[in-house]
């Protein structure tokens, strides 16, 4: 028997479903392109349902629903696109052809290793989508590939016709998706989400493709065979290779084929051995962006941490928005504890042709990870590449974990988004108090802390290699292969 809640969940997310609710949002988003162009059609699109499914735009306690997502690109997908090219059939082969669209430049999801150690049965050619670069720069390490630049950006505010009116735009799309069905791919890898993912995938004939955007969103193109679920959610878990929301106690409906976490992170330039406990400074870190670090019950705990440790300091590195710098200044000031917080600006991860990250300020933030003794994983939407990095480092982090149950029976600063694949047995833990002093622990006792760095770089050891990256990959896709196989009439 159903909660009440279930039921109430299953009315909101219905909704979004109605089809006179979804023919007359169609019909003003493509007012809206016409006359303001795709930008101001999209905004509204997305504002409109994300009100409906009880959701604020802009927030991190309350982040979107994937099922107004579904809504929102089957509502524009039902205007803009003219429908998907016949596909190829799938088959078995002794050497995958595999194609990955998006970019590696400078981006340490996808670094330059990730054409390194790869297994013997794949054949990689990739599709850049960032910016113009060598194939030097990243294709010396095998010779089993290939390289394509390709910009896909347009400007997303022109009037009259919308995103067609950007010079060139659906010619790219067109090239670009030839060049793919030209490379007789078995599988194609996206990573990037937007319109113009859409509209490639629509021209393309690869028999499978796979997701794995780098974000809280899902590709739902119908096209999308296989999504690997990156970041989790409260309220999503994977359940029997389909996303199942606890809200409604529903699956949904797209995308086909989920397999938990598939993501590689560069260590380029903070391995090495950590700093030994005695020649580290009493301080906290934080890294990344600081509206993660200004959301009140993250905030709450790291002041509560500084009030607690009077000889404690606490190092800020990252990029403003949203006004948090001030937000933590304010409460620090609120709490006495402005002098030991220190905002140390931000830096880039711009690196030369030897794969060496040239910023002077980047060289700064890297001697303050080693020689810092804690970096608490913000909640509720935890961090991604700073942890790892901080892992890579062996600066030792305490992790929040996502716990079970609907995300609207949750507690106040719960998870809400995490990587759960970062947790670490002596380091991880489901409540505040909890946090607090595991924290503690770290911060005074180096046996602890020791131990934490070893989890860690065990940790590292899997989510760095591209070899698991790649046997991830196969294995996703052998297990596709063989249901669909299995599924099909004899």
């Amino acid at each position: 028997m159903f909660a009440p809640r279930v039921y109430f969940w299953r009315a909101i997310y219905g909704v979004l479903d109605l089809p006179w609710l979804r023919r007359m949002l169609a019909n003003r988003y493509r007012a809206l392109e016409r006359n303001r162009g795709s930008g101001a059609a999209r905004k509204f699109l997305r504002r409109t349902l994300f009100s409906l499914s009880l959701n604020r735009l802009r927030t991190y306690e309350g982040h979107v629903p994937l099922e107004a997502w579904l809504a929102f690109w089957e509502i524009s997908r039902s205007v803009d696109s003219s429908g998907q090219v016949p596909r190829r059939a799938a088959r078995a082969r002794e050497k995958l052809r595999i194609g990955h669209i998006g970019t590696i430049a400078d981006f340490p999801f996808f670094p330059r290793k990730l054409f390194c150690d790869m297994p013997a049965g794949i054949e990689l050619h990739h599709f850049e989508t960032a910016r113009e670069m060598t194939p030097e720069h990243h294709l010396h390490h095998t010779e089993a590939t290939s390289v394509h630049n390709v910009t896909l950006r347009w400007d997303n505010n022109l009037p009259s016709d919308g995103i067609a009116s950007q010079p060139d735009y659906l010619h790219r799309v067109e090239d670009l998706a030839a060049r793919i069905n030209n490379a007789q791919l078995d599988l194609l890898l996206v990573s990037e989400a937007g319109r113009e993912l859409y509209d490639m995938l629509d021209r393309i004939d690869v028999p499978c493709i796979a997701d794995m955007t780098v974000s809280c969103n899902a590709c739902f193109h119908p096209n999308i065979d296989i999504q690997f679920y990156i970041h989790a959610m409260k309220e999503y878990v994977v359940q029997d290779d389909r996303l199942f929301c606890r809200d409604s106690m529903r699956p949904l409906r797209r995308p086909p084929f989920v397999v938990p976490y598939c993501l590689l992170f560069d260590t380029t330039g903070y391995d090495g051995p950590p700093v030994p406990w005695a020649k580290r400074n009493h301080t906290l870190l934080f890294h990344g962006r600081l509206v993660k670090a200004a959301q009140p019950p993250f905030l709450k705990m790291v002041l509560d941490l500084l009030e607690e440790d009077s000889n404690l300091t606490w190092l800020l590195y990252g990029t403003e928005s949203h006004d948090a710098l001030n937000t933590i200044r304010t409460q620090a000031k609120r709490r006495g504890v402005e002098g030991r917080v220190d905002f140390r600006g931000k830096f880039t991860l711009e690196r030369n042709p030897g794969g060496e990250i040239i910023d002077p300020a980047w060289h700064r933030f890297l001697s303050d990870m080693r020689h810092a003794k804690l970096e608490p994983t913000p909640f509720p939407m935890a961090s991604g590449s700073a942890r790892f990095e901080s892992y890579t480092a062996g600066l030792p982090c305490v992790n929040l974990a996502i716990r079970p149950g609907p995300r609207h029976s949750r507690s106040a600063g719960e998870t809400l988004i995490d990587i759960p694949a970062f947790y670490t047995p002596s380091a991880t833990v489901t409540d505040h108090a909890a946090y607090f002093r595991t924290a503690l622990h770290l911060l005074h006792e180096p046996e602890l802390a020791a131990k934490v760095i070893a989890e860690q770089r065990e940790v590292v050891q899997r989510l760095g290699s591209p070899r698991c990256f790649w046997q991830q990959i196969l294995d996703a896709h052998a297990r596709w292969l063989a249901q669909r196989t299995h599924s099909s009439p004899t």
